[in-house]
């Protein structure tokens, strides 16, 4: 998209700041939950936050992701890694490539939810799984109004001070539309996944699905 082509190299910086500076623990209990296997595809990769855990831990790795000023500073990062500059929704490999694919906190951006699914679903091989870890409002309680509250009374404001406004708020906007839930679990299986699980993370704050061909 292009709000975040305009702001690879702050990327790291919006991400932990939206996220309460807990990204990396969280990115890690993804990892933890859906225990990645052979060949491993990060879809939306962005900057390589991901690959920052799964480096060294998966016997091949591939980075996707539509930005090429993203793909250039993950590449910086992992020099040795193969990202690949391309369309979530038109994935550029053939069907069966894939053992697992992950989708860390982007699968909201995509124009089209279910067609991200399908193409997902085309590239896992036979048994293959999918991980996808979205950001969430806590559905009710203080901790709902407490999150919400965070986001317009200091994050959007900070973020005009910060020239991160435009970021912000669609971070803000794909949040919140979001189908979680029953909702996601329902569009997976009409997408050809067999299986849904869902966790969450950050006491609501952050939900897993675990995703079987």
């Amino acid at each position: 998209m292009e709000v975040f082509e305009k702001s690879a190299d702050k990327y790291d910086s919006i991400s932990r700041f939206i996220s309460f500076g807990l990204i990396k623990k969280w990115q890690e209990e993804f990892v933890d939950l859906i225990a990645p296997e052979g060949r491993v595809l990060d879809i939306a990769c962005g900057t390589g936050g991901l690959e920052e855990v799964l480096y060294g831990n998966v016997s091949f790795l591939v980075g996707l992701d539509y930005s090429l000023s993203v793909l250039r500073v993950a590449k910086r990062k992992f020099p040795d890694l193969p990202f690949v500059c391309g369309d979530a929704l038109k994935l550029p490999f053939k069907e069966n490539s894939f053992d697992t694919v992950l989708i860390s906190f982007s699968l909201r951006h995509f124009d089209s939810i279910d067609i991200a699914l399908r193409e997902v679903h085309r590239v896992l091989a036979e048994r293959g799984k999918a991980g996808i870890m979205e950001l969430a409002f806590p559905e009710k309680g203080a901790q709902k109004i407490i999150v919400e509250k965070f986001f317009k009374l200091f994050v959007v404001p900070f973020a005009k001070l910060r020239s991160k406004r435009e970021v912000v708020r669609h971070l803000y906007e794909s949040i919140v539309k979001f189908p979680h839930g029953i909702a996601f679990r329902q569009l997976a299986k009409e997408c050809g996944f067999s299986s849904v699980r869902e966790f969450t993370l950050g006491k609501g704050i952050v939900r897993v699905y675990e995703l079987l061909k």
